[in-house]
């Protein structure tokens, strides 16, 4: 496919030919080609390309040079473009991971106690806001890696334990 491609793109490029003194113009390598089978152009027929005149022969071969570079640097590209994908995808996942860690530690249910008549289960996020709001005291005990400590020993303990999970 790629080769129907490339003489494709090769039939429809214009260039420049001379052909002696008095017949000269612009068309495509195969025009040229039939022009000198035909007998209109004569073999000696010289053709622009790459900033110089060369045969037609000649001017063949180096545009399908050219053009296999330009496929080559297409490709490299094209190859780039997606390991910097990949990369991005990485970036993506990891950001996408940590935030869902982050929701995890919040959906996490503690138990707490607030005195000798207020205890329960609650998110950190939900005993801050009842500690916030006066309805548990500053005193508040939460449970977490199997001891009672406060609310802010809690936070620091929970945070160490999720990001020791995490490098698991």
């Amino acid at each position: 496919l790629s080769s129907s491609i490339l003489q494709h793109q090769q039939q429809q490029e214009l260039f420049q030919f001379r052909d002696g003194n008095d017949h000269q113009g612009e068309a495509t390598l195969e025009d040229i080609q039939m022009g000198i089978d035909d007998g209109e152009l004569s073999p000696n027929c010289l053709v622009y390309v790459s900033d110089q005149w060369m045969t037609l022969d000649q001017a063949k071969k180096k545009n399908a040079a050219n053009t296999d570079s330009k496929q080559e640097a297409e490709k490299e590209e094209e190859e780039q473009q997606q390991q910097e994908e990949v990369v991005l995808e990485k970036n993506h996942i990891s950001t996408l991971s940590s935030s869902i860690s982050q929701q995890q530690q919040q959906q996490d249910l503690f138990q707490f106690r607030d005195g000798n008549d207020h205890q329960g289960e609650a998110t950190l996020e939900d005993i801050q806001m009842g500690i916030d709001d006066g309805e548990l005291s500053p005193n508040c005990l939460v449970y977490v890696s199997d001891q009672w400590m406060t609310l802010d020993q809690g936070k620091k303990k929970n945070t160490a334990n999720t990001d020791s999970k995490q490098e698991e």
